[in-house]
């Protein structure tokens, strides 16, 4: 879009959302989208090899939608980090924002996202911006405490404050030079994962307003828990090993370079060398090796019992 002379730009903002087999809820949220105060946004929805009624329903609202809606369809499910990769490479925007079909957006939303996307491209630092979400309980969940604008690694966040839950969005510098790494066969690796990989190039903003409601689903993700992750070693090690890389206390590096030895114990397979170049470089072994091994017994055992 042109700009007049001396006008602020406006910046471009996709919203995504990767799905599967779940036509009521995206229709919730779809709903939530059309009741936007700013609606100039395109909606691009990976459909993740579901069955159900999400895509027609989805291709039936193309025409009538007061914002652009794009879909696009893998036919095989690759996982949620896989979908965004791909949406990531099919549109050009100024900022993505990542709202999981389980989500619901508040009316100002994008409204309240575009006033921050000023400070952002004032400041090439900051690469990703992070809002809050209230739970199914209607309190506030992963906002700073005192409900301000803090921008730091998300290492940071994550060793200072503990694990901070909402919805992310990245900037354009960042999604066109990274990507999650994706693994042969498996479809998980930690939504942090991205975050991480932009240290120490971006930090985030963690923006103190709240833009949506979470209502974590039994079949999603979060409910999925040490299942899921045993089921993708090689993407676990990834995520172990940059945690345990940006980790800021002593007892986060124990933690992930253990975690990162026991998925090694538990992978089916070796990695390809293209999948290698996620994992490296290995944390140390030693005594971490060996708690690792303990740790993915344990693990085995309870999956078995």
């Amino acid at each position: 879009m042109a700009e007049a002379s001396g006008a602020p730009k406006r910046w471009s903002i996709c919203v995504v959302t990767p799905t599967k087999n779940r036509h009521k809820l995206i229709q919730r949220l779809y709903e939530s989208l059309a009741l936007q105060t700013d609606t100039d946004f395109t909606w691009l929805v990976v459909d993740d090899g579901g069955s159900d009624a999400t895509l027609p329903w989805l291709q039936s609202q193309v025409e009538s939608a007061p914002f652009p809606v794009n879909i696009l369809v893998n036919h095989t499910n690759r996982g949620k980090c896989s979908c965004l990769n791909r949406a990531f490479a099919h549109l050009e925007a100024d900022f993505y924002l990542v709202v999981d079909s389980d989500d619901r957006l508040l009316p100002d939303a994008i409204e309240i996202v575009r006033t921050k996307l000023a400070r952002v491209y004032e400041d090439r630092s900051i690469g990703a911006i992070f809002f809050g979400y209230l739970g199914h309980d209607a309190l506030p969940i992963g906002l700073p405490s005192d409900n301000r604008d803090i921008v730091m690694y998300r290492s940071e966040m994550d060793g200072s404050r503990g694990k901070y839950d909402g919805c992310v969005g990245y900037t354009s510098s960042v999604v066109s030079t990274l990507r999650y790494p994706e693994f042969e066969a498996e479809t998980y690796v930690g939504d942090t994962v991205l975050q991480l990989l932009m240290e120490p190039t971006y930090k985030i903003l963690f923006a103190g307003d709240v833009i949506g409601v979470a209502e974590y689903q039994l079949d999603g993700l979060t409910a999925a828990g040490r299942a899921l992750r045993l089921r993708n070693p090689l993407g676990m090690m990834c995520y172990a090993r940059l945690c345990a890389a940006t980790a800021v206390t002593t007892k986060q590096r124990v933690k992930y370079r253990i975690s990162y030895w026991a998925y090694e114990k538990v992978q089916c397979r070796p990695p390809s060398a293209a999948e290698l170049e996620a994992l490296r470089p290995q944390p140390p072994a030693g005594v971490y090796k060996t708690c690792g091994r303990l740790l993915a017994a344990y693990w085995q055992s309870r999956a078995t019992t």
